[in-house]
């Protein structure tokens, strides 16, 4: 009997068939453009990524140039090795205080560039009181308790990109993965959520956390022959430290959505709603007018920092600038979504805009947004601050 052909699958190991996006002309253009860019790029990022010190020996000599390269997107290849990299390096050390995140008064360089905020910055930090990630992952082996956190996390497992070759897993007993069967992806996002849950007891898990442990071992499972950073067989506990980074950083800060109260996943919308009516008057008022506020079609957009509903082709993209310049570039794409379906946007009721805006993952185009963001959508630092401020005192009153 001939084996079955392998269902074609997109370059993070999306089925072809589950992703609407794939279909459109528009879609197949931009992937074709994009590898080609990435097989021009990639020498640059050989010569740029040192094997000892990351990005830190390029940024002494050439700072403007990393910022430019990272947001005309990092070669896919190299996401493993540079997107740790890029948490350790303070492009624009913050002026009057932090933008969304937390306020970092970690002690500097004399230059005042680099930041240890990588992932090997907390993985230090946690062996000096005698935690590593393969003690986290012994102390919470076994089943999930009912009613326990873990039992939270076990239901969302299967629920975590069921169309992606890594994660794909037979379903038994109302919603768990079948862990006789199950695929190595949704293992390793077992053991991270859980190990993360037992080492942040403060935050354990949220909801939203899922998508973005799950980004995070599809981009350090990627080999690539040119990077001398890879050992082989320690993804999983890559991914680990790269995720409690991705939360603890300032620059990126997500636990703060995550914590009890989500006041952080509050502050990011209501951040998100005045910028948008800075920028997009237009459209803000469209939508207010409609009765349809960020809370009903934005709030997966922003918890998971688009990689829960989106085509990675943006995806990627956009957690290139966030990991290297913080939430600046999270809420211009989140305006640039809108503002590069304005038209359709303003044309349309409540229910009509409502559908239009949950289907809008499946059929955008990468290509726009991303150019609409980069040169349409203008904000500043100040005005994020601006509005930060203003939510901190709708908790005062």
């Amino acid at each position: 009997e001939a084996p079955q052909e392998e269902e074609p699958m997109d370059p993070w190991g999306f089925y072809l068939s589950s992703v609407p996006w794939w279909s459109l002309p528009a879609s197949q253009k931009l992937l074709k453009k994009q590898d080609a860019l990435d097989q021009k790029r990639e020498r640059k990022w050989v010569a740029m990524v040192d094997a000892a010190n990351g990005l830190e020996l390029f940024v002494r000599k050439k700072k403007s140039k990393l910022k430019e390269r990272v947001r005309k997107g990092v070669p896919r290849q190299w996401r493993r090795t540079v997107w740790p990299a890029l948490l350790d390096v303070e492009v624009k050390p913050a002026k009057g205080g932090s933008v969304f995140g937390a306020d970092d008064d970690t002690p500097t360089t004399k230059k005042g560039v680099f930041r240890k905020h990588g992932p090997k910055s907390y993985q230090d930090e946690a062996s000096r009181s005698l935690t590593t990630y393969s003690s986290l992952c012994a102390q919470t082996a076994g089943d999930a308790p009912k009613e326990s956190i873990f039992e939270v996390i076990e239901r969302d497992l299967t629920r975590t990109y069921p169309k992606n070759k890594l994660f794909e897993t037979k379903v038994v007993d109302g919603g768990r993965a079948d862990r006789s069967e199950e695929t190595p992806g949704i293992t390793s996002l077992r053991r991270i959520l859980r190990a993360y849950a037992t080492f942040d007891k403060d935050v354990e898990y949220c909801q939203g956390m899922n998508y973005v442990a799950a980004l995070l071992i599809i981009h350090v499972c990627e080999t690539n022959k040119n990077d001398p950073h890879v050992v082989e067989g320690s993804s999983e506990e890559e991914a680990f430290w790269l995720f409690v980074a991705t939360l603890k950083s300032p620059r990126t800060a997500l636990r703060e959505l995550y914590r009890p109260g989500m006041v952080g996943a509050r502050r990011a919308l209501f951040v998100y709603d005045k910028l948008l009516k800075d920028a997009a008057p237009s459209i803000h008022a469209h939508l207010e007018k409609e009765g349809v506020i960020p809370d009903m079609y934005a709030t997966h957009w922003l918890v998971t920092v688009f990689c829960a509903q989106f085509p990675f082709a943006l995806v990627a993209r956009v957690w290139d600038v966030f990991l290297a310049e913080g939430w600046k570039p999270i809420f211009k794409t989140a305006i640039a979504v809108l503002v590069t379906y304005d038209k359709d946007i303003k044309a349309k009721p409540f229910e009509g805009l409502l559908t239009f805006l949950k289907n809008l993952p499946d059929t955008v185009d990468v290509d726009k947004v991303l150019a609409v963001a980069d040169s349409k959508v203008n904000l500043t630092s100040d005005q994020i601050r601006k509005h930060e401020k203003a939510f901190l005192k709708t908790l005062e009153s």
